[in-house]
C-alpha cells in the first residue's frame, strides 16, 4: 500500500508539473500576443534633404511582448526629386488586431531651406503666449505653443513647405491630447497684421478626431 500511494504521490507531482509548465507557456504565449506593439524608429524622426539628394530608408524594430523585429508596414515613401515635406508611416498590428504607428518627416527643399522666416512672439487673446524659431534642422521651425486653450503646454515642429506659406506640422502625441497632425499657414489681414494660423487635429484614444483653427498674431 505504502508503494501505491507513493506512485501516487509521485503521478500527481508530475501532473502539477506538466501543468505549470502549459499554463506559463500559455500565459507567455497570450501576454506576447496582447501586447500592443512598440516602434522604434532608426535613425533620424526629422530629416532634411536637398532635392535630388538620396533617402535611405532607417526602418524601425518594432517590439510586441518578448518579440523583437516584428513584421511592420511603411506608408508614404519621399519623392527627392519634388520638393515638399512628406510623413513617413510606419504600422504595426499585433495578432489581436491591437495596432500602433508612428511619424518620420522628411523634409526636401530647393534653393534654400527656409522660403520665409516666421521666427519671432506671437499671442492670442491677452495672455496666450508663443514664440517660434528656427529648429536645429534645416527647414524645419519650433512652435513653443500652438494650442491656443489655457492649461495646455502643447509645442511643436513645424516643415516649411518651401513655398513661403505654407507649413506641415510634425505629427506627434500630446500626453493629454492624444495622437495629433496638422498643418499651418502664413499670412497678413487687410490691415497688414502678419499672423500665423494653425490648424490640427488631436486622436484621443476612444473619441473621435478634435479639429481645432488658431489664430496667433505676431506682437
Amino acid at each position: 500500500m505504502k508503494k501505491i500511494g507513493l506512485i501516487i504521490i509521485t503521478l500527481s507531482i508530475l501532473i502539477a508539473g506538466c501543468n505549470l509548465f502549459i499554463d506559463n507557456d500559455e500565459t507567455s504565449y497570450v501576454s506576447r500576443k496582447s501586447s500592443k506593439p512598440i516602434i522604434y524608429l532608426k535613425g533620424d524622426k526629422i530629416i532634411s534633404l536637398e532635392k535630388g539628394q538620396t533617402y535611405t530608408e532607417a526602418g524601425a524594430n518594432v517590439v510586441v511582448g518578448d518579440t523583437q523585429n516584428y513584421k511592420y508596414t511603411i506608408i508614404n515613401s519621399p519623392n527627392t526629386n519634388q520638393k515638399g515635406c512628406y510623413i513617413v508611416t510606419y504600422k504595426a498590428v499585433n495578432g489581436f488586431g491591437w495596432g500602433s504607428v508612428d511619424y518620420r518627416s522628411v523634409l526636401v527643399w530647393e534653393g534654400s531651406p527656409y522660403s520665409t522666416n516666421i521666427e519671432g512672439n506671437y499671442k492670442k487673446g491677452f495672455s496666450l503666449k508663443s514664440s517660434i524659431t528656427k529648429y536645429s534642422v534645416n527647414g524645419y521651425y519650433a512652435m513653443s505653443n500652438c494650442y491656443a486653450a489655457q492649461g495646455y503646454n502643447f509645442p511643436v515642429v513645424m516643415a516649411d513647405n518651401g513655398d513661403g506659406k505654407n507649413f506641415t506640422i510634425v505629427p506627434g502625441e500630446h500626453p493629454s491630447l492624444g495622437k495629433y497632425f496638422g498643418y499651418a499657414y502664413d499670412s497678413t489681414n487687410t490691415s497688414n497684421k502678419h499672423f500665423i494660423i494653425v490648424k490640427i487635429k488631436t486622436v484621443i484614444p476612444g473619441q473621435d478626431t478634435i479639429r481645432k483653427s488658431f489664430v496667433w498674431n505676431k506682437i
